[in-house]
């Protein structure tokens, strides 16, 4: 809603409220994506549509109406024109950024020419909300009758007021991901440089001893390190103790998009260059453009992608998908995985001058279980961020959870220990101590004992209980935090998208929970 908010306040918005109204004697309006108006309370000036909103109840049927008409298409964006609510016509744009559909901008109030029999219809029906028939015929009277030219004269600057405001929302995500990832360096809570980064370890004090060897290098950086080590919390750490801090900070997950989707979101497209190109399209490297890019799991990058990526590091220039101009950046490479690429050179599936290029420099992250002093203060600081986020007061921790903690193998690591603590958070809000019950299956298969033979095992069918509950708890907040996007809900799990996939259908979990 934020968000909205910028945009109908917006420069470019005000001025085109000001030209359809001035133009057409029409309304501008916007829809979510979830078909609800936004900006239902501003002042409506088409003379027919201000008495329809004048009456509360004529009003909200209006609004529902036209809800109505946008739930039908299902979510699905596209530019539609039609009648709606009393011989009125609309006009709808769909607001389309870095491939999500945010909403529609709306253009209401379009009256074409009627009849009379169909004019007195109106009318009566209009009579019902309390108006007199005398002052709807004034409205009709004075209200600007249009031709059928109308609706391309309107949509040619609708779709070029959308596309200022698919720039400006573009700018308002830039800036929420630099204070998203500032706010990560700053408000951690730890002293130091690096507030992001948690441990005093040996192992850890060699990476920050690193991280200050670096700070001033522009060279491109390789994170390699085990799935949940916190690869993207070294390149955000990187990047703002750069000389590029102030600009962009860009993530982007190699693993996430088909080739051709993910050539789009790194150069950008062209209009019609692919079927669903509707609109041309800035890639990230152009977003990035002075700042820094962070590739995560660059390891999956076809071969193909490969060699696009490549002429980009060589040159500092690249094509958007199905464009033919050449367009340069400047942009600073931070690349990471969890795959060994000098064995996958030697397999023929990375490019070796690849590699040579991203590999300037390397920080090679210690998974969980080579730092377990560092295990403590990591479970306290997402005991804390959870407590504060959940208003939950301090809690006891039972001793023998600290022991167990220190002692599990931690295959997930550091992401694997922050959604223990959620669920252990979850799991003892009732109870005024955290105890080893309320951790989840892989702890009960390690440190508890299985039920006894003699026949005695409600002990055991209660804790599997418990476990499945949480197990399932947990599955269903990554889900419902991801939006239902479940490859990035399978790598805030750390499991393979595979298990998460099997653990929906165990718990016949749907989108509609939500």
């Amino acid at each position: 809603m934020e968000k909205w908010n910028k945009v109908i306040n917006s420069r470019v918005v005000h001025m085109f409220r000001n030209m359809a109204f001035d133009l057409w004697g029409l309304d501008i309006h916007f829809y979510s994506k979830s078909n609800d108006c936004i900006n239902s309370a501003f002042h409506i000036r088409n003379t027919l549509c201000s008495l329809i909103h004048s009456n509360r109840e004529s009003a909200v049927e209006c609004i529902s109406y036209q809800s109505r008409i946008f739930k039908d298409l299902n979510g699905t964006p596209k530019t539609l024109a039609c009648c709606f609510y009393e011989n009125l016509k609309f006009i709808a744009v769909p607001i389309i950024v870095r491939g999500n559909h945010l909403g529609s901008m709306v253009c209401s109030g379009i009256q074409l020419p009627i009849t009379d029999d169909q004019r007195e219809r109106s009318i009566s029906r209009i009579t019902r909300y309390g108006f007199s028939a005398t002052q709807i015929m004034e409205r009709y009277k004075k209200a600007r009758i249009s031709d059928s030219s109308i609706e391309e004269d309107v949509l040619r600057p609708m779709k070029e007021v959308a596309k200022d405001i698919t720039s400006f929302c573009e700018k308002l995500i830039d800036q929420e991901d630099i204070t998203r990832n500032q706010s990560l360096i700053t408000n951690n809570g730890s002293s130091g440089k690096y507030k992001s980064i948690i441990g005093t370890s040996k192992p850890m004090k060699k990476i920050l001893n690193k991280l200050d060897l670096i700070e001033d290098s522009e060279s491109p950086v390789l994170v390699l390190g085990e799935t949940g080590t916190g690869k993207e919390l070294i390149a955000i750490a990187i990047h703002y103790n750069s000389i590029r801090k102030d600009k962009a900070f860009v993530i982007q997950n190699c693993s996430a998009f088909s080739d051709t989707i993910l050539s789009s979101e790194l150069f950008g497209h062209e209009k019609g260059s692919f079927t669903g190109a509707v609109n041309e399209k800035k890639g990230i490297f152009e977003i990035a453009d002075g700042g820094t890019l962070f590739l995560d799991e660059i390891g999956d990058l076809s071969y193909d992608v490969q060699g696009k990526l490549l002429r980009v590091l060589e040159n500092g220039t690249f094509f958007r998908v199905g464009g033919t101009l050449e367009r340069g950046v400047d942009v600073r490479i931070i690349t990471a995985t969890n795959k060994d690429l000098s064995a996958m050179v030697e397999a023929g599936t990375f490019r070796r001058d690849l590699l040579f290029r991203i590999n300037t420099l390397q920080i090679n992250l210690p998974p969980l279980r080579e730092r377990r002093d560092d295990i403590e203060s990591l479970f306290l600081s997402f005991l804390t961020h959870y407590r504060r986020k959940k208003n939950i007061g301090e809690k006891k921790l039972n001793p023998d959870l600290t022991k167990i903690l220190k002692e599990h193998d931690w295959k997930g690591n550091i992401r694997e220990l922050k959604n223990v603590v959620e669920s252990l958070v979850a799991m003892s809000s009732k109870s005024e101590t955290i105890e080893p019950e309320h951790l989840p299956l892989p702890f009960r298969e390690v440190n508890y004992k299985e039920p006894s033979s003699n026949g005695h095992n409600d002990e055991g069918k209660k804790l599997q209980e418990v476990v499945r509950a949480t197990d399932e708890e947990m599955v269903r907040s990554a889900l419902e935090k991801k939006k239902w996007n479940k490859t990035r809900a399978a790598r805030e799990l750390g499991i393979s998208r595979a298990s998460l996939d099997r653990r929906i259908e165990k718990y016949n979990l749907s989108k509609k929970m939500t």
